[in-house]
């Protein structure tokens, strides 16, 4: 259980850090995963095993090896906290036969803690498409679990592809390890044949933040705690592949809610990958009842 005084004095110190800390952009958007922040779950971070025919569309990583990534850069101004460039990164067994990835990439953001998806993100690089897209879910569909998660592409704000700049598709060297379990091949076990890549793109935070603040009914920046739902597919606009922090595809029908330690549904963090404390039931009442009973106390003579 969280202590009361811990969680007082963690949730203060991450609030001054993210109020004077300016977020500098990546040396390059190839920088080794120590420049980034890796995302955690509740769940296994992903299965290598749990393809479902993926190929390179596998997503890869184990409880101690992280296969999502965010960065953020602020634009050098810390008081604006809507702009700037949002940066993510994901980890895959391998590349397509001719070294690329030319699949979809999605990224499904729940911004008020609901488990219902509020914005997706990604990379769409199958057939004729090249570009890197926000856009708002489907509102027809309930957005609250695999099978029922959509993408409007009516409403998608989207730029090409520029590698270097807003987009990088790399293998893994020694230099991304974060563990010593870690290895160019996660999955070798599985395939054994091809090192493990990084797909990273960037997109615009404002863009961003002003889709996730229309869908929510609230203000959202980058201070805002995100969970997110990582996918890949080989149709544009729903998840049909592999699924990071769920195994199988037994559970793709179920709520993200009902979901044993959230299935696919990251932990919560900000747009500058700063983690959000989620107090237990009991840890925020004691908190609440100690600061009452603090204003009471009466210095005895």
């Amino acid at each position: 259980m969280t202590s009361p005084k811990s969680y007082f004095y963690s949730t203060a110190v991450l609030c001054l850090v993210s109020s004077v800390h300016s977020f500098a952009a990546l040396s390059s958007i190839d920088a080794p995963s120590s420049a980034w922040n890796s995302v955690s779950y509740k769940s296994v971070a992903d299965d290598p095993t749990d393809s479902n025919g993926a190929q390179h569309e596998e997503l890869v990583g184990t409880a101690l090896v992280p296969f999502f990534f965010t960065a953020f850069d602020d634009n050098s101004t810390p008081s604006n906290k809507t702009d700037g460039t949002m940066y993510f990164r994901t980890r895959h067994a391998d590349a397509d036969n001719k070294g690329n990835f030319s699949s979809n990439l999605f990224i499904g953001i729940d911004a008020n803690k609901d488990f219902v998806l509020d914005a997706f993100v990604g990379v769409n690089s199958s057939g004729n498409s090249n570009d890197i897209f926000i856009a708002s879910p489907d509102f027809s569909a309930s957005n609250d679990s695999v099978n029922d998660s959509k993408i409007d592409r009516g409403t998608e704000t989207s730029v090409t592809i520029n590698p270097g700049v807003n987009y990088n598709w790399r293998k893994l060297t020694a230099a991304d390890f974060s563990d010593p379990t870690d290895s160019l091949d996660l999955d070798g076990a599985q395939d054994g044949s091809e090192d493990d890549y990084y797909l990273s793109f960037s997109v615009n935070f404002n863009t961003l933040s002003s889709v996730l603040s229309t869908n929510t009914g609230t203000t959202v920046d980058e201070d805002t705690a995100l969970r997110f739902v990582v996918g890949t597919s080989t149709q544009n606009n729903s998840f049909n592949k592999d699924l990071g922090g769920l195994n199988g595809s037994g559970d793709f029908g179920t709520a993200f809610s009902l979901l044993p330690n959230g299935g696919p549904v990251s932990e919560q963090f900000s747009a500058t990958g700063t983690p959000i404390l989620v107090p237990e039931p009991t840890s925020s009442m004691l908190l609440a009842s100690g600061l009452l009973l603090a204003c009471g106390i009466r210095r005895k003579k």
